[in-house]
This record gives C-alpha cells, sequence and structure tokens, in this order.
C-alpha cells in the first residue's frame, strides 16, 4: 500500500468512525452510505491477501485474493452488514490464462462500512500470473489493483 494510499484510509476511517458514533449517539439504527468525494482518485481497490506487496509466490495450482474496496454510493448499513448499491461489482482477470471471474463482496458495518472481497480460487499456470482486480459501480466509477503471482 503506498503512502499515500494508507493516508487516505486513516481519514477516510476517522471521518467514518466520527460520523457513526454521533450518529449512535442519536439512537440511528440504520446509515446510508453517500460518497462526498466525485473525484474519480477518490475510487479504489485495494489487494491485501495473500500479500499487499506487488508480488508473491505460491507452490500450489491455485491462488484465492482477497481485499477491500470503495463503498458504492447508495449502499446502506443496517446493523453489522450492509446492503450494496445495484451495480457494483468486483472482477478479476488471470491474464497469464485469460480466466475471468467475479469477486463475493459483502459491506461491513462493524469497521467504518468497510466493503470486503474474496475471489477464488483462481486457476495459475507455471510462471507468471498477472491478477488483475477491478472494483466499479453503476456510475462508472472504477479502480483497479494488480499482484503478480509465480506459480513454481
Amino acid at each position: 500500500m503506498t503512502g499515500a494510499r494508507a493516508a487516505r484510509r486513516q481519514r477516510t476511517a476517522a471521518a467514518a468512525l466520527a460520523f457513526g458514533a454521533v450518529l449512535a449517539g442519536c439512537g440511528f439504527a440504520d446509515i446510508s452510505i453517500i460518497a462526498v468525494n466525485s473525484s474519480l482518485s477518490s475510487w479504489w481497490v485495494e489487494i491485501e491477501s495473500p500479500t499487499s506487496l506487488p508480488e508473491w509466490r505460491a507452490t500450489t495450482a491455485d491462488v484465492v485474493v482477497a481485499g477491500n474496496a470503495f463503498v458504492p454510493a447508495g449502499s446502506t448499513c443496517t446493523g453489522t452488514t450492509g446492503t450494496i448499491a445495484p451495480g457494483y461489482r468486483i472482477a478479476w482477470l488471470n491474464t497469464a490464462t485469460g480466466q475471468t471471474g467475479l469477486a463475493a463482496i459483502r459491506l461491513d458495518c462493524l469497521q467504518a462500512a468497510a466493503l470486503r472481497w474474496d475471489a477464488g480460487p483462481i486457476p495459475l499456470e507455471p510462471g507468471s500470473n498477472p491478477i488483475a482486480v477491478t472494483a466499479s459501480d453503476a456510475d462508472g466509477r472504477a479502480a483497479s489493483d494488480t499482484l503478480i503471482v509465480w506459480r513454481q
């Protein structure tokens, strides 16, 4: 994770926690998540597992990748889990094999409304397997991250 990305996540998490604390003190149970920054640079996705580094070495024939992504406008939290806005998806592509798929996504409302995702198992070829993950919403906002998995 880059320094700028880490700083942005910290600011976003702090603001969301403060907002959540205010709402909790007022007795609100439902929170609507609203995008407040329309800049396309604010939309992000990151691969955190099996590593947050740009490369990973695997000895198995497949890999599961997972991470976090931006929460699309129109998503809502009720209790511990939320409802993700229609049209949102996180897709993966292994450019070595040409295989694609969709990640499972969930809105975790306990941790400052974080969107979590996981994909796999993704089949690997021997050698380099660049795996691209792209998050996109119904309004055309998108972000990508890539992990190169080296299958030995």
